[in-house]
């Protein structure tokens, strides 16, 4: 009787301590993933000539699915890694208007993008998560034929960051993924103007590319 009343305790305290587990609520309070231009940009003009204005460049629109995708990926795969219901998390303007990543300057754009400060301020969750995720050349460029002039290799890394409510770090880990087909290029001269034509990453290599490398930091 004593035995099975100690496997009694000992289950209520595993199913106690499960359903708790569940019940925890987490936050993405950043997702940062900046794009090499180099990668994305398919035509690209230089005037020489020229001291202001002097670059105009041809990029694929990232479409509205594929943003979604990210933060949905993102929420799903780290709600499994931590037993814990995971939402993105948005600042607010004065006005309650949402704020997201711009999408200047290489950064993906429609991201949720606070401080650590402010969105433990103005939300009630037990972790606070931040994704940072870098997608480059790998400094890895040759010569090819007179066809293609050179060609590089993208890689990825990616970092991951779990905190408390007290800004304890709780978990933390990255990857680095680089096992991805060569990009090539072309440059030619006319005149003034230098064009330059390249393979790039479409928006939905780049959903790929995120997936596979979250998936290794999670492991």
């Amino acid at each position: 009787m004593t035995i099975l009343k100690q496997f009694l305790t000992l289950l209520f305290c595993c199913i106690f301590l499960f359903l708790n587990a569940q019940n925890e609520k987490s936050g993405i309070f950043k997702i940062y993933i900046h794009i090499e231009p180099e990668l994305v940009t398919e035509i690209n003009k230089k005037y020489t000539d020229r001291k202001f204005l002097s670059e105009v460049s041809t990029s694929a629109v990232f479409p509205e699915n594929l943003l979604d995708s990210i933060k949905v990926i993102s929420e799903l795969s780290l709600s499994s890694k931590f037993s814990s219901e995971v939402e993105c998390i948005y600042k607010k303007s004065k006005k309650g208007k949402v704020l997201s990543t711009i999408g200047a300057n290489g950064e993906l754009e429609g991201m949720p993008v606070n401080t650590l400060k402010n969105a433990i301020l103005t939300n009630d969750k037990d972790q606070y998560i931040s994704i940072s995720a870098y997608i480059t050349s790998g400094g890895k460029k040759a010569v090819l034929d007179p066809k293609w002039n050179s060609k590089v290799k993208p890689m990825i890394k990616v970092f991951v960051k779990v905190q408390d409510v007290d800004k304890k770090v709780i978990w933390k880990k990255d990857a680095v993924l680089q096992d991805f087909s060569e990009l090539r290029s072309v440059s030619r001269t006319r005149g003034t103007i230098v064009r330059t034509k390249r393979e790039t990453l479409s928006p939905e290599d780049i959903f790929i590319m995120y997936e596979l490398a979250l998936s290794e930091v999670l492991k």
